[in-house]
């Protein structure tokens, strides 16, 4: 039953992450604020990305149980909150709380596997949550496009509420644990510091007036933005038991990991954002040809981690992330190419080749950092990693935005835009010129993906050479006894 309950959890907070992405289209067309567009993705992951280590300290300080049935609530409810949501700032605001529900769901949820299993059977128990965040991604776009095509829009979040209401009962009824009542110094400043940081680093980009990183509002933000970061980092140096180990980060390996992963991160999040918006705004299909326009990545993934991961015991780290990195670059010019994005079928095999990339080159991402530390050290490299992926999303998503709404500026008023977005989820014909506008724009947001891909790949050039780093395996105290 305790299974079941953090199966459901986990498989909500999976869905989430890629069932929005289909239904922004018609949500935009109904609230309007087209500027604000991307906030919708990245107060989610800016949230969820800052509290997930604070949740995972509080788990061990007042218990497991506590916290997953807490942050399970606040999940359900911030869905629930998004539902009746009446314009995009509320969206916003509310999915903000509902990042902060999801970043402890996940985390808790493995933890209490490795409370509850035996080591033996912890594999398949982490396979099977695994498994269940996999189909559950997969299945999102397609399932946001069935609903947003044949019900309305709010459901996508209304799912949420029986199906986490059931997670939480069942593990306040199913889950016991023993609390040990641990000692330990949560670290409230780094986190306050860290979110701060990035929430001045993206207020510009968040005007309802209009996005601007130049104008003169800008420059004093980005400058308080610059001193928490500064701050953060000193602080981070001092912690005895910090968020964000700072050491961690000399290991050349982790380093370069987490660089890619911070590209790499706004590339995924990119497609997940911006391709269902070009299938309806753009080519005129449903919601459900959006969602099934993006599930070539998920559907590429699985295929290229495998063969990443053969290929990574003949030829290193190094020469398999390139290989990655180059597909997911490959997918990105595609896209970015107007003659291809033109049409339906390009645009699902750009992301097909993206995916596999991504399934190349992330899965090398985490066994390299784990095999280049200690085993102490394993938990906080994979985190970190892990961190740095969602925390690009939500960044550079933010800036893609930015950029999109600038460029539609200079070519189609924004009221024109939320006009091309009603007419395309009802079917009717917009302005040739507002299409072309909006079509241009998008082009320049996969544009900036593709500069993202090729940093990525040329921040793979830096990884060691050879065969991976097996630092790691020679101090687990598991392998030694």
């Amino acid at each position: 039953m305790v299974t079941a309950a953090l199966l459901l959890a986990v498989s909500l907070a999976a869905i989430d992450d890629s069932i929005v992405g289909t239904a922004m289209p018609t949500i935009a067309a109904d609230l309007g604020g087209f500027n604000l567009y991307s906030w919708v993705f990245s107060a989610y992951l800016l949230t969820s990305t800052t509290t997930g280590p604070l949740f995972g300290k509080l788990a061990d300080v007042i218990g497991r149980k506590r916290v997953f049935t807490i942050c399970t609530v606040i999940f359900v409810v911030g869905s629930g909150l998004c539902a009746a949501a009446h314009s995009m700032v509320q969206l916003i605001a509310f999915r903000a709380l509902q990042g902060i529900g999801a970043g402890g769901v996940m985390p808790v949820a493995m933890t209490l596997v490795a409370d509850i299993y035996p080591l033996e059977q912890r594999p398949r128990m982490d396979g099977l949550m695994s498994a269940m965040w996999g189909i559950s991604a997969v299945a999102g776009p397609a399932l946001g496009g069935l609903i947003v095509d044949h019900f309305n829009w709010r459901w996508i979040f209304l799912i949420n509420l029986p199906a986490g209401t059931a997670a939480i009962v069942i593990g306040i009824f199913s889950l016991r644990e023993t609390l040990h009542h641990l000692r330990a110094r949560i670290d409230y400043t780094g986190t306050a510091l860290l979110t701060l940081a990035v929430a001045a680093m993206l207020a510009p980009l968040i005007s309802t007036d209009g996005p601007s990183v130049t104008g003169l509002g800008a420059v004093p933000m980005l400058a308080l933005s610059g001193l928490m970061l500064g701050a953060f980092v000193i602080v981070e140096r001092r912690a005895a038991d910090p968020m964000m180990p700072v050491s961690v980060l000399r290991n050349r390996v982790v380093r370069v990991s987490c660089v890619g992963q911070f590209m790499l991160g706004g590339v995924l999040l990119a497609f997940a954002a911006y391709v269902p918006l070009l299938v309806q705004a753009i080519m005129g299909r449903s919601a459900m040809m959006a969602g099934l326009a993006v599930a070539p990545v998920s559907l590429g993934w699985p295929l290229g981690a495998y063969i990443g991961g053969k290929a990574m015991l003949r030829w290193g780290t190094r020469r398999v992330t390139l290989g990655g990195s180059a597909f997911v670059a490959a997918g990105c010019a595609m896209i970015a190419a107007p003659a291809i994005r033109a049409g339906y079928a390009g645009v699902a095999s750009a992301m097909l080749i993206a995916g596999i990339g991504f399934g190349c080159v992330i899965s090398p991402f985490f066994i390299a950092s784990q095999n280049s530390v200690g085993w102490k050290e394993r938990g906080i490299a994979t985190a970190m990693v892990s961190f740095f992926a969602t925390l690009g999303g939500s960044i550079w998503v933010a800036l893609m935005g930015a950029v999109a709404a600038a460029r539609l500026a200079g070519a189609a008023p924004s009221a024109n835009v939320d006009d091309l977005l009603r007419m395309a989820v009802h079917g009717r014909a917009a302005a040739e010129g507002v299409r072309h506008a909006l079509s241009g724009a998008l082009g320049t947001v996969f544009v900036v993906a593709l500069v993202l891909s090729i940093v990525s790949w040329v921040a793979m050039l830096f990884f060691p050479g050879g065969a991976m780093p097996l630092v790691g395996r020679d101090d687990s105290p598991n392998e030694r006894a």
